[in-house]
């Protein structure tokens, strides 16, 4: 009679653990498994490498998705947040799903309104999205930067200014819109940019600017340099008509006794504007 009890507890013990381990197993699968991470692009985004490329763990996102009946939205947070097909399933209907993702985390007024540069406090906006995720698939999000990136590089024109002046020089972006008008979708119209709030000034040598992408006007002041108390100003010339969406420039300028030369336009992995090079001259 013992030997039997003790045999059936065995067992029943030996059940239990079974179910329990395959109840764990049936949740992680059943986890809506999402990776994020970021294209290589100069970025201000925390957990990503000096080239702009990394994870976004531990980051908020606005993630959408669509089912086959309707949509929905939540604020995620990647690798905390827990998201699971059946619920997906009961609110929208049957895979395949469509996914797409913001960090930082606007809300859908923001495509009516616009993305403010100058308030936000992460201005370089990234998009995601992916199609066709079955219930068995991964998602993964590879996300772009949409905003510009505008980088100056000061240097003196044999010597003329100390590295101390050098230093103290402050850069001024002039008459560049602040809202960028920024679809569901991630994509930028860089004509129906607005906004008159000023982008802060920046001092010292090396600088980069996240600016709305928009169009601009050939001819008028673009940027101005500051230094040992006389300003330079760059206008805005026909090689370069907007400043686009996911793209950079990098402006190398020489300041010198009577002009600021732009020595070149250095391309990094936001992607190209082609090249320009003109002499500039205080006012």
């Amino acid at each position: 009679m013992t030997t039997t009890k003790q045999i059936l507890t065995v067992a029943l013990i030996a059940a239990i653990g079974f179910t329990a381990c395959s109840k764990s197993n049936v949740d992680e699968n059943e986890k809506v498994t999402i990776i994020a991470t970021v294209s290589g692009m100069g970025a201000q985004t925390k957990s990503l490498d000096g080239t702009g490329a990394g994870t976004l763990n531990g980051e908020v996102i606005r993630l959408d998705y669509t089912g086959g009946t309707s949509s929905g939205s939540t604020n995620f947070t990647i690798g905390t947040t827990t998201l699971y097909w059946d619920e997906l399933i009961a609110a929208h209907g049957n895979p395949p799903f469509n996914f797409s993702a913001f960090h930082p985390a606007i809300s859908a007024a923001v495509h009516t309104s616009g993305f403010n540069v100058v308030t936000e406090t992460n201005p370089d906006l990234l998009y995601a999205s992916v199609s066709g995720i079955n219930r068995s698939d991964k998602v993964n999000l590879v996300f772009d930067h949409i905003m510009h990136k505008l980088v100056i590089n000061l240097t003196s024109n044999n010597n003329y200014y100390t590295t101390a002046q050098l230093n103290a020089a402050t850069i001024t972006l002039k008459n560049l819109k602040s809202t960028a008008a920024v679809s569901a979708n991630g994509v930028v119209n860089l004509n129906n940019a607005s906004g008159s709030n000023a982008y802060p000034e920046k001092t010292g040598t090396n600088n980069f600017f996240i600016v709305a992408p928009q169009t601009l006007t050939e001819g008028t002041d673009f940027l101005e340099v500051l230094i040992d108390g006389k300003a330079f100003v760059r206008k805005v010339c026909s090689e370069v008509t907007a400043l686009e969406s996911g793209k950079v420039l990098t402006l190398n300028l020489s300041v010198g006794r009577d002009q600021l030369t732009l020595n070149g336009q250095n391309v990094n992995q936001w992607g190209s504007q082609g090249t320009i090079t003109e002499d500039l001259f205080p006012n």
